[in-house]
């Protein structure tokens, strides 16, 4: 699978000794902390947080619960969707990085616009 060679490439990057900075080979702690500080910055891992709360809620339909919910008390209303969920988004970015946000926010609309 995809997953597996991507993690792949970081691992045998290590081991093999291939990072060269300023002329010499890096050995495999100083190239695992070299590979890690190019790949993960504090922005990714609050997207791969935010996809993995989604993905979460999701799985264990408490997106679709809290929807419903949702639905129920705004009734039947456009306006008072779109302002709710508006209101949604702005809590939690309150709370959660702006660039998680929608991602949440995106996994509580899908149901209500099936």
């Amino acid at each position: 699978p995809l997953f597996v060679t991507a993690m792949l490439v970081p691992l045998l990057t290590v081991t093999l000794r291939v990072i060269v900075v300023d002329g010499h080979r890096l050995d495999a702690t100083e190239a695992s902390k070299h590979a890690f500080d190019a790949m993960f910055s504090h922005v990714i891992m609050l997207l791969i947080g935010g996809f993995t709360i989604a993905a979460a809620l999701s799985k264990h339909n408490i997106v679709q619960a809290f929807a419903s919910v949702i639905a129920v008390r705004c009734g039947s209303g456009i306006r008072t969707t779109v302002a709710v969920h508006l209101f949604l988004a702005t809590f939690t970015s309150m709370w959660i990085s702006n660039v998680a946000a929608p991602v949440l926010c995106y996994s509580l609309i899908t149901p209500i616009l099936k």
